[in-house]
């Protein structure tokens, strides 16, 4: 009986990279066990090579211990991060904000303690509600959504899961668009009165004037303004050192769109000019020689470029002292786009000055105001006129 076993092992031929042993939905696959340090894995590839491949990956990362059958889903998502995301060619700020993503609204969730092979589309279901439930927005949820997709599809694509989680998942349902905040003209009028004596107080007239983003305020040299035109070839961000940890860094902007010039208007020329006084003079008490292109604009009290956080903090303090509803800083970029529409200034002209890459994002500051709609009523009723 022994030999006769051994006979028919050795009859037993090889398979060939393009056989399959396994069907399901139509589809022809090979499947196989994989021996794991925590036991075995059942691996799926479109054919027998493609399984070889899978299971020498599974096995060396297993040997490493990255992934196996046993990982929780916090732990392989974490790994995957930080060996195939973190390597990858990304801006440093698109990198920084995927970590923010990942450690302020997944790692915090039950589902990282759920085991990764385990996870089905319910589970993620039940993830997105619990966001919802602690008041995450729609726009963060997609975000969040997007990221663990591209994990999923990893996983399902290395062989880690049988099958995507979220491959049949419906999508995240969006609430009716709110409209974007803006500074009204009385409220532009008090912070800028507030701002009278502030050693900031250009900073709000440039932002209003340029619609700049707070990075790249933060960014200039005051060799980007010239012959009154303000160059924008740079952005302020934080730059990813490890995990939860980043450095200020000074880069190109995230898109060719953020490469723009804008004319600067006779006010801000002029705000401009005191506020160049004001640091030449900051310059000669403190002893520091002479103001150079390569100076930043602004600067705190230690004399180092200021963050935008301190900005956000000066708006803070300025809404406090014209008795204005704080908002965001990037309101004020809302604020800039906003009036040049309401000025009939042409889209696409808005869409370059803003830096948009699209100009959908230009179009969602077109607001039909009341006023509007109550003379395009009149319009109409002019046609009935016509015809009597």
């Amino acid at each position: 009986m022994k030999s006769s076993q051994t006979k028919e092992n050795s009859n037993t031929k090889a398979p060939k990279r393009t056989d399959t042993n396994y069907t399901t939905g139509g589809h022809r696959y090979w499947r196989g066990w994989v021996p794991l340090t925590s036991g075995r894995k059942m691996v799926y590839g479109k054919d027998y090579g493609e399984w070889v491949r899978k299971r020498d990956e599974i096995i060396r990362q297993d040997a490493l211990g990255i992934v196996t059958t046993a990982s929780l889903f916090g732990d392989a998502f974490h790994q995957w991060f930080t060996n195939i995301v973190a390597n990858r060619e990304i801006k440093d700020s698109t990198l920084c904000e995927y970590e923010r993503l990942w450690l302020h609204n997944i790692k915090p969730d039950l589902i990282t303690g759920c085991k990764l092979f385990d996870i089905k589309t319910i589970d993620v279901q039940q993830f997105i509600s619990r966001r919802k439930a602690i008041g995450a927005s729609d726009s963060k949820i997609k975000q969040v959504m997007k990221l663990m997709g591209s994990f999923f599809r990893y996983a399902h694509s290395e062989g880690y899961i049988h099958r995507n989680p979220m491959a049949n998942l419906p999508r995240v349902k969006p609430t009716k668009a709110s409209k974007i905040i803006v500074f009204s003209d009385d409220e532009i009028a008090r912070l800028l009165s507030a701002a009278e004596g502030n050693r900031l107080r250009f900073l709000f007239y440039i932002a209003l004037g340029t619609g700049a983003r707070d990075g790249e305020l933060s960014a200039l040299d005051h060799g980007d303004i010239e012959g009154g035109i303000l160059h924008i070839t740079k952005t302020a961000t934080t730059k990813r050192v490890e995990e939860g940890k980043g450095v200020y860094a000074i880069g190109d902007p995230k898109s060719e769109s953020g490469f723009r010039d804008i004319p600067l208007s006779d006010t801000v020329l002029r705000e401009y000019e005191i506020h160049l006084v004001r640091q030449r003079d900051e310059y000669t008490r403190m002893g520091r020689g002479n103001l150079l292109p390569g100076s930043a604009i602004f600067e705190n009290g230690r004399r180092s470029r200021m963050r935008t956080s301190d900005f956000r903090r000066a708006l803070i303090s300025l809404c406090a002292a014209a008795d204005v509803t704080y908002r965001k800083f990037h309101t004020l970029r809302h604020t800039f786009i906003t009036k040049l529409l309401q000025s009939g200034e042409p889209l696409v002209v808005v869409k370059d000055l803003a830096g948009h890459s699209k100009i959908e994002q230009t179009m969602a500051y077109v607001h039909v105001e009341d006023d509007n709609k109550v003379r395009a009523a009149a319009s109409i009723e002019n046609i009935f006129k016509i015809s009597m």
